[in-house]
């Protein structure tokens, strides 16, 4: 059951859209929150954006508009 609250990724690489549920890939057993992303489509593996970067998109697109 997909859950509407689940986090979506978008590949870079291959454009799939996909749910964190769906995430193949092994994660690091020494670091537990590894940013790597694996997408179930074409096993491109990507990372995702720090917190950070993040507020400084949202902080600049409110500037904007």
């Amino acid at each position: 059951m997909n859950d509407p609250n689940e986090k979506k990724y978008k590949c870079p690489l291959c454009g799939y859209v996909f749910n964190e549920s769906e995430i193949v890939c092994v994660r690091c057993p020494f670091n537990r929150d590894c940013n790597v992303i694996c997408c179930p489509k074409c096993n491109y593996s990507f990372t995702t954006e720090s917190a950070i970067v993040n507020f400084i998109k949202k902080t600049i697109s409110r500037l904007k508009g």
